[in-house]
């Protein structure tokens, strides 16, 4: 450990998790344990946003159950308490009482330290080049209603049928009893709260000159979209959240934001050279992000649609192109395509196969 991390870990918080079952699943940030008898949570963690997660194993043929996580921004000296609720599988929504929380405090650097992991330190520096945008106010806004993500959508019915309703379908229905059920809906509070994407590529009223040109980049798209926060770089906030929420959290809808994010960015001609300080800091965020996708899903975004090169190589083309582009960001974005370039060893100099963009004409022309 170097000198910043032992003092990061003289300062850091404690998260302490009572009656977790034994042989489950637990993680914080890239480091997951099977639980032993005496685990109690985990000391020494840094300040900043972490991910908590966890899965109960089967104690018949070890199968283990789908992830349930959340993020918690942690302050110096934190001492926090969760309790396990054995009915509902889930980590307690109540609070534990502050006199519980006292004893446990008190008892800290006694018995109790001795069921705490510590922070694996190891992994510090690369979570922290996941998540530096991840502030406060993104963590506030995008975290579910209910607090906490699943891996597996929290599902509730829309409307349960009146007895009406019930004795009519089952007079006319009654050879098929799965119309009596009620019909089901994705928990609105489960969802992760990301930003409103446009329906629209363009602004209303665009001649079609201009919605070729909008189709063509998408700098309106990401403009309207950073207009729902005052800090430029928020949504590069949610670039993060969306990666963490996925790769470690395994909720696949963030996959789905995560790339039309990407997407949205590479293709924002327009924006490279309005907004270059926020894209210096997409390309940092981008180069630990391409680090840790994990293989299985490599194959996926760059084998099976060819998702990555396609985006990367429109970046390219737009920065190569553009000259309203200052000199550093210029240099990074060379520095950072070589980098791609020489570990993947893809090709940016050929136009990968892709779609043509969208020609729009006037009815009269």
């Amino acid at each position: 450990m170097d000198d910043e991390s032992r003092q990061t870990s003289n300062d850091g918080a404690t998260f302490v998790l009572l009656d977790f079952p034994v042989g489950s699943e637990f993680g914080i940030d890239f480091n997951v344990y099977r639980v032993a008898e005496n685990f109690r949570g985990v000391k020494t963690i840094p300040c900043g946003p972490h991910f908590i997660y966890y899965s109960t194993v089967s104690t018949h043929d070890s199968t283990v159950g789908p992830r349930s996580g959340f993020f918690y921004n942690f302050t110096s000296g934190e001492f926090v308490v969760k309790k396990w609720n054995k009915f509902n599988e889930d980590i307690d929504d109540r609070e534990v009482k502050e006199e519980e929380i006292e004893r446990l405090r008190l008892n800290l650097h006694d018995t109790l330290d001795r069921c705490l992991a510590p922070y694996p330190f190891e992994n510090y520096k690369k979570w922290i080049g996941l998540t530096d945008y991840i502030s406060k106010q993104v963590l506030t806004a995008l975290n579910p209603v209910c607090g906490k993500i699943n891996s597996v959508s929290e599902l509730i019915p829309e409307q349960y049928p009146t007895s009406n309703e019930v004795a009519t379908s089952s007079l006319s229905v009654s050879s098929n009893p799965e119309e009596l059920l009620p019909k089901i809906e994705r928990d609105p509070n489960s969802a992760i709260r990301f930003l409103e994407i446009p329906k629209h590529k363009h602004p209303f009223g665009a001649t079609a000159s201009e919605i070729t040109k909008h189709n063509i980049d998408s700098t309106f798209i990401l403009e309207q979209i950073m207009s729902q926060s005052s800090d430029t770089n928020y949504v590069l906030g949610e670039l993060q959240f969306a990666f963490i929420a996925f790769v470690v959290g395994q909720v696949f809808d963030a996959f789905e934001r995560w790339k039309l994010l990407l997407r949205t960015f590479c293709t924002s001609d327009a924006a490279i050279g309005k907004y270059a300080n926020m894209y210096k800091n997409l390309i940092r965020v981008l180069y630990f992000q391409l680090q840790e996708v994990p293989t299985d899903l490599f194959v996926d975004i760059v084998e099976k649609d060819n998702f990555l090169t396609v985006n990367l190589y429109d970046f390219f083309s737009n920065v190569q192109s553009n000259e309203s582009i200052d000199h550093t960001l210029r240099t990074r974005v060379d520095r950072f395509k070589r980098y791609v370039t020489n570990k993947f060893k893809w090709n940016f100099d050929e136009e990968p196969e892709d779609e043509a963009p969208v020609v729009v004409t006037d009815d009269n022309s």
